[in-house]
């Protein structure tokens, strides 16, 4: 089970990290005990820690419950990125079963940014560490140095500087011994003539400063250069000869690092982190101007082929340059193609925090309406991916303004426009936006961008069941494999299953989960979550819940989570499409009880309502339903999707047949079958709109949407629509007298609902099946069923099994 596990976690680290995985993959490889018989301790540097999969822990070591305690152990935390920070908080809250401990060790000013860190959560505990007594800093000072011949003078000296901090005392011996005060003799250490003229530094930092003054000048200047690099440094990328770093190895203040991420090139790092803060302070600012942009721009050249990479670590440093006054329009310019494309690298891999603060400095750091439009736009794209959608629309206008003579970067906005317009409700300009995309790129040769236009346009044909989707799907696909664009490929393919499931064609689940794995090998993570959303609702009627919920499970396995643009989406639709009318009510009340309702897109909203009203009106809980389904008839059909329609309306007719409305009902139902005129997807059960119509006794409207149901179906009883067809011709009949007719079609159509796995449809058309039974002579034979439906039924607390 376990080399299954690591298996698969193994390519889920790889998918996301690519070849920087391997450290990674090892440190989670060990916590998990992986050849190991005791307990594991592991120490992850913060860097690489922060790097660390959530998603993939919480799935993997929790779900293993190993026999044994797992010690995951980070370091210095102090100088961690808000990002690890909020992952080892993830962490310990979704680890919170399991045997696992995670130990973070940080200096007590970490309290000043976090105040709150650990505090509320269970099984969570700070220790303080205060500092070494005096009797402890001694024995620290006789261990290091023995019992020779040391002047007490001195180690009062020393002792009272360093005021118990280990650190402090250790760099301070060293200091000595390089200062020459204190020298090895006769297998021990003792004091020299020069002690009396060496002053005791009062600070760690200063220690620090007076053993790098101690330096010869090629090695101490070797030493500030290469600390503009960071922790870990390769000293080429500052024009520091390699052999200048060995000096600075025999008196411990770097080491060669085991591995190098630059192939060819041997990597280095300090060993403290406050020694390269010293040695970085020493530099005036102009050097630290000059060393950033060489850093920068040599990380760029010998890494061309690795952007991805290496795009927010050469951001870094031109941010640096900037701030230190660098204005030379030309580093300007890279500096801000280099903030672009680590904004991009940052949100491909769900960073969102990073991507924000790439993306920031590029609009800030834009010159000319080409490089705004384009910042603008890229932020943008950010602000929808975090669901920030008035923010969104906003950056949206202000980039279409400085678009206005690049026709691929006003596509770019345009399609972009289309998408957050849909989300938000505002239909007419998400259609006007899609095709404007596709106008503004007329008579040019074909482009990404074009292929994405037209894979937005084909979006929202099938979003809105139109006939143009499939052909439009295709000349999509078509365009982004002759130019090679994975991420418009991939939406195509998306909406091509769709529009095809909602005229018949079973969406083929091994197509899906390849889409799903393209989306997520650029980025494209959106994309690979839309992908699994669709699946459940295009492959309703075909496959079994079991089946789809497999498929689920297999598409979000190892992945990143979904980002705040499908998140809540994607468990509405499981909740609202499988769990619900499959009669897993406490399921569906679980990730319904996950999603903030209010802060809800349009298009979330269209699900969240009908989905959260059904339950409270078949719970007998009016005041939640009469909340929820007041108003949504209307929204629902502003948007002209049958999509949106037809859930609604499976709610609201049968709502307002409950509530005693008999004439608001009929009115609503002839608004409602008006609007989607003969459009029944195969996917969509209409059986809610049936059985209330059937309930209030309106015959004429039964036999209408009947009536539009088999045109739909054109001879045909496929999908959800085809028993939803069976359900309103057994009703029809059963209201015209004709029960023999009724018990045929409805026997048929609970058969089928039962092998798909909807055991709460089965169970409310059993109810219905009865009548027809009794009307035709044979209510006897189904008590057995009669009575295991209404027991069904009770255990869910339907009140009202409409």
């Amino acid at each position: 089970v376990l080399a299954s596990a690591l298996d698969k976690l193994r390519a889920a680290v790889s998918a996301t990290l690519g070849d920087a995985s391997s450290d990674v993959f090892e440190a989670i490889a060990w916590t998990l005990g992986f050849a190991v018989p005791d307990s594991t301790i592991i120490t992850a540097d913060p860097e690489n820690a922060r790097r660390l999969l959530a998603d993939a822990w919480q799935r993997y070591i929790g779900a293993l419950g190993l026999g044994k305690l797992t010690v995951l152990v980070v370091e210095d935390v102090h100088w961690a990125s808000a990002a690890l920070l909020d992952l080892l908080e993830h962490l310990a809250e979704t680890l919170a079963e399991t045997q696992v401990l995670i130990v973070c060790t940080a200096r007590p000013e970490f309290l000043d940014l976090r105040p709150s860190w650990g505090a509320g959560k269970q099984n969570a505990t700070t220790l303080a560490l205060a500092p070494l007594s005096p009797d402890e800093s001694a024995r620290l000072v006789s261990s290091l140095l023995g019992e020779g011949d040391i002047p007490d003078s001195l180690r009062r000296a020393v002792l009272a500087s360093a005021e118990g901090n280990p650190f402090f005392l250790e760099e301070m011996l060293q200091m000595l011994i390089e200062e020459r005060a204190l020298e090895r003799r006769n297998g021990g250490w003792v004091a020299t003539g020069r002690l009396s003229a060496v002053r005791i530094p009062d600070s760690v930092h200063g220690v620090i400063a007076a053993r790098i003054d101690l330096l010869d000048a090629g090695a101490r200047d070797a030493l500030r250069r290469c600390a503009v690099v960071g922790r870990s440094f390769w000293p080429s990328a500052v024009g520091v000869d390699e052999r200048d770093i060995v000096p600075l190895s025999r008196r411990g203040l770097v080491a060669r690092s085991p591995r190098s991420v630059m192939a060819g090139l041997h990597e280095f790092a300090f060993k403290h982190a406050l020694t390269r803060d010293v040695a970085y302070g020493s530099l005036p600012r102009t050097e630290r101007r000059e060393l950033h942009r060489r850093v920068a721009e040599w990380i760029q050249r010998v890494a061309p082929d690795r952007e991805s990479e290496t795009a927010e670590l050469a951001a870094y440093h031109y941010r640096e340059a900037i701030v230190y006054g660098e204005d030379d329009p030309a580093v300007v310019r890279r500096a801000h193609a280099t903030f672009l494309a680590a904004g991009g690298s940052a949100l491909r891999r769900g960073a969102f925090i990073a991507a924000r603060a790439h993306l920031e400095r590029a609009v800030e750091s834009a010159v000319g309406d080409e490089q705004r439009a384009t910042s603008l736009l890229a932020r943008a794209e950010l602000d929808a991916t975090e669901a920030r959608w008035d923010v969104a629309v906003t950056g949206l206008v202000d980039a279409e303004r400085f678009a206005a003579a690049s026709p691929a970067t006003r596509s770019a906005v345009l399609a972009l426009r289309s998408r957050v317009s849909w989300m938000t409700g505002d239909w007419r300009v998400a259609l006007e936006a899609a095709n404007g995309a596709v106008a503004a790129l007329a008579g040019l040769p074909e482009s990404d961008q074009l292929a994405r236009a037209l894979a937005r346009r084909a979006q929202l044909e099938m979003l809105q069941n139109r006939a143009a989707a499939i052909e439009h799907s295709l000349e999509a696909i078509a365009v982004a494999e002759r130019v090679g664009d994975v991420t418009a490929s991939v939406n195509a393919r998306i909406n091509l299953f769709t529009a095809r499931a909602n005229v018949g064609v079973e969406p083929v689940a091994h197509d899906v989960l390849a889409i799903v794995e393209a989306a997520s090998s650029v980025g494209a993570h959106e994309e690979a979550y839309r992908a699994i959303v669709n699946f459940v609702w295009s492959s309703n009627g075909f496959l079994p819940v079991a089946e789809i919920e497999a498929v689920a499970v297999a598409g979000r396995e190892g992945r990143l989570p979904p980002p705040p643009i499908i998140d809540a989406y994607l468990d509405l639709s499981i909740a609202g499409m499988i769990f619900v009318p499959a009669g897993r009510w406490s399921e569906a009340e679980r990730l319904l009880e996950s999603i903030d309702g209010p802060s809800l897109s349009m298009t979330s909203t269209l699900l969240w309502r009908p989905t959260v009203g059904g339950l409270a009106l078949r719970r007998g809980d009016r005041a939640t339903a009469d909340e929820s389904l007041a108003g949504l008839k209307e929204l629902a059909l502003a948007s002209g999707e049958v999509q949106r329609i037809i859930p609604m309306a499976c709610v609201v007719l049968p709502w307002l047949h409950v509530s005693g409305k008999p004439d608001e009902l009929r009115a609503s139902a002839e608004e409602i079958l008006a609007a989607i005129d003969g459009l029944w997807p195969t996917v969509f059960s209409t059986n809610g709109i049936s059985r209330a119509l059937f309930a209030a006794g309106q015959l004429d409207l039964l036999v209408a949407a009947t009536a539009s149901l088999e045109r739909a179906a054109d001879g045909g009883y496929a999908g959800r629509r085809g028993i939803s067809l069976l359900v309103a011709e057994g009703l029809s009949a059963l209201l015209e007298g004709r029960a023999e007719t009724a018990v045929s079609r409805l026997s048929t159509a609970i058969d089928r609902e039962a092998a798909l796995g909807f055991a709460y449809d089965a169970a409310c058309l059993t109810l219905e099946l009865a009548t027809a039974h009794e009307r035709a002579g044979g209510g006897t034979l189904e008590r057995a069923r009669i009575e295991s439906a209404r027991t069904f039924l009770a255990t869910l607390g339907a009140v009202n099994p409409v």
